[in-house]
């Protein structure tokens, strides 16, 4: 079923025209307000180093052009400017939304009812030998509901920073504190030397279960393994 309503959203996105009034409700960096698509997608090195990555337009665009702070200085920023030109044409009404294409609801509708297939992440969820409540974590982590910073900042909520609480270095993410963070990254390291295993941080959490099911450990040894990965993420 997820995997039906990805495709339906993908079509929703791919139909959808956002034409920018006061550039209040209309995400700079996520919504498809240039002729190009999505900024992120198009400048993602630009992008992770925005220190505004949920601005809307009208807080980003100042006399008709790209204001924005960076963590840190970037190279490709220039470019960036210059690719995106001014932009000017500001007007007083709200941002609207609306459709184009070959778009309609009973192309949808019928994308909703095709042949769902399981989601890969589905098979590393709900065991009987793990607690329901370290299931149902991972269940809202792989369904990016977590309680995240970048996740309230989606929802519009307000916080005092953008920063990993851990490390206070890099903006909180789930891939980040659960994989990335310098902190996070020695739990695991710790393990992973008393395996003797040398590795790689896998770039997300859906990475690092595949990752895990590639041992040749048996017995009792391998129930220890399994149970060591969903401690880890409970306990972080």
């Amino acid at each position: 079923m997820w995997k039906c309503i990805l495709k339906s959203s993908s079509f929703l996105n791919k139909h959808l025209k956002l034409q920018i009034g006061n550039g209040k409700s209309a995400r700079f960096w996520h919504d498809k307000w240039t002729t190009q698509g999505s900024l992120c997608v198009r400048f993602p090195a630009v992008y992770r180093a925005c220190a505004q990555k949920f601005a809307s337009v009208a807080e980003l665009i100042e006399k008709g052009r790209v204001n924005c702070a960076f963590r840190r200085r970037l190279s490709g920023v220039e470019q960036f400017c210059n690719e995106l030109g001014p932009c000017y044409g500001f007007e007083e009404g709200e941002d609207t939304v609306s459709m184009e294409g070959d778009f309609s609801v009973q192309r949808c509708y019928e994308m909703q009812l095709s042949d769902a297939v399981e989601v890969s992440f589905n098979k590393f969820l709900w065991k009987q030998f793990i607690p329901s409540k370290v299931n149902f974590m991972l269940w809202a982590t792989f369904h990016n509901s977590l309680p995240i910073k970048d996740m309230l900042q989606h929802r519009g909520m307000e916080v005092q920073d953008s920063l990993c609480v851990l490390c206070k270095e890099c903006d909180e993410s789930t891939d980040h504190i659960f994989l990335h963070c310098p902190y996070t990254f020695g739990i695991w390291s710790h393990f992973m030397k008393a395996f003797g295993i040398s590795w790689v941080s896998p770039a997300n959490l859906l990475q690092c279960f595949e990752a895990w099911r590639l041992n040749a450990l048996t017995g009792r040894a391998k129930k220890i393994w399994w149970n060591i990965v969903y401690a880890v993420f409970w306990h972080i």
